[in-house]
């Protein structure tokens, strides 16, 4: 399956909480509260997210 795209409300949760939680336990709370908790999001891809530029980075030197 392709990668699927991030919604706005996972992006905000996500950058809002990457000092809190690990990667683990941000890709549990957002597959359980955006994707009925179902295995979408995974610890990778909220690695990916942290290191990329997001719409609340962008102006940020990375």
């Amino acid at each position: 399956m392709a990668d699927r795209l991030w919604s706005y409300p996972e992006l905000k949760h996500v950058t809002v909480n990457q000092y809190n939680s690990s990667s683990e336990e941000l890709a549990q709370q957002v597959n359980k509260i955006y994707h009925r908790g179902e295995n979408i999001r995974s610890a990778e891809d909220i690695d990916k997210i942290k290191r990329g530029k997001t719409i609340f980075n962008k102006n940020q030197r990375l």
